[in-house]
């Protein structure tokens, strides 16, 4: 087996365990301790998104994932710190929502930027952005037949949502045009919707009354770190 996949399942191995253990100590006691481990989870897919970006050499696309991946990072550390400092959780929220909407920014223009063919049809950009932003509305249609309350935060979830679906669906309609042919890609779209189903019971647990159970905060928590190291994992693969 290659030095490097091992070096990279390793981090991948030692990144679970922050995970698990994360996850039990968010659900036992959301606390500063609770934060620091998760931060340091976080470090791992972006140790692993930096290594793969060594193992595969200059990507243009390891470049915006990395950096998107650095952006997740500093949103997990505000969305972290809502719990600890309470009186504060709204402008910690606001921060963690921006963090992550940098990071979508980054890992949709790294794609276009890596994959989009010259001279292909412009649909290929337009559609994922039309479909997204319909799928961005849609949190806005079911915030009152799920009994949640965005409050001030109505227009910054609808935003947010835009740049989070436009990950999977410019991935998957990359996908289509270089004819489902590229690995990374292929990881990059269950990845997203990954990454759309955390946040939408991540919305769950934050805007809608008796949500933020043990059995929401831990599928949030596995579907959100699944999302990240996926995403950094796919750099490896590029050739």
């Amino acid at each position: 087996m290659d030095s490097h996949l091992i070096i990279a399942i390793v981090i991948l191995a030692l990144g679970a365990l922050a995970v698990s253990f994360f996850i039990y100590k968010k659900i036992k006691n959301y606390n500063i301790g609770a934060v620091i481990i998760k931060i340091i989870a976080s470090l791992g897919f972006v140790l692993l998104g930096v290594f793969s970006f060594y193992h595969t050499g200059r990507h243009i696309l390891s470049i915006f994932l990395v950096v998107g991946s650095i952006f997740g990072m500093l949103g997990d550390i505000f969305l972290g710190l809502k719990h600890v400092y309470k009186e504060n959780s709204k402008l910690y929220v606001k921060a963690g929502f921006l963090s992550f909407a940098l990071g979508h920014i980054f890992y949709v223009s790294g794609m276009f930027s890596e994959f989009f063919i010259p001279n292909s049809s412009f649909l290929y950009v337009l559609l994922p952005i039309v479909v997204a932003a319909l799928l961005g509305t849609m949190m806005l249609v079911v915030e009152k037949p799920l009994k949640m309350h965005y409050g001030s935060m109505k227009i910054m979830i609808c935003l947010y949502a835009l740049f989070l679906f436009c990950t999977p669906c410019s991935a998957f309609s990359l996908l289509v045009l270089n004819n489902f042919s590229i690995t990374t890609l292929l990881m990059l779209a269950p990845a997203g919707f990954l990454f759309a189903t955390s946040d939408f019971l991540l919305c769950n647990t934050y805007f809608a009354d008796n949500r933020d159970t043990p059995v929401f905060n831990f599928i949030n928590s596995v579907t959100y770190f699944l999302a990240q190291y996926t995403i950094a994992f796919s750099i490896f693969f590029l050739i």
